[in-house]
């Protein structure tokens, strides 16, 4: 008997390092799996196994982003076969437009 197929460990985009979380890039030699941080543990966590549940972001139609919850910070999942990128990240602000799901709903609208 096998087990679930494992997805390959979740990276972060370079944008995302960057210009979301506020993290330096880097080394081309250190692995993005590897880098530290909550968001980025609790997206491996969830994307470990490729027949686990995920929870769509509906405000976006133009491609298939999947939400990822710890503590205050959200962030927006992209699979790509069998390799989870963590594509955009910010923090819960509820009922304010600096919300990162409200902020990246109405990105989408704009589009």
């Amino acid at each position: 008997m096998t087990g679930p197929a494992a997805m390959r460990p979740a990276r972060p985009t370079l944008r995302c390092l960057r210009d979301d979380l506020g993290l330096p890039l880097p080394a081309v030699t250190d692995p993005l799996d590897e880098i530290e941080h909550p968001i980025l543990a609790k997206t491996a966590e969830q994307f470990a196994a490729d027949d686990a549940k995920h929870e769509r972001i509906r405000a976006v139609d133009d491609q298939v982003l999947f939400t990822v919850k710890v503590q205050r910070w959200r962030g927006a999942v992209w699979v790509d076969a069998d390799l989870p990128w963590l594509v955009a990240a910010g923090r819960r602000e509820d009922g304010s437009t600096d919300d990162f799901y409200a902020a990246l709903e109405a990105d989408g609208k704009t589009a």
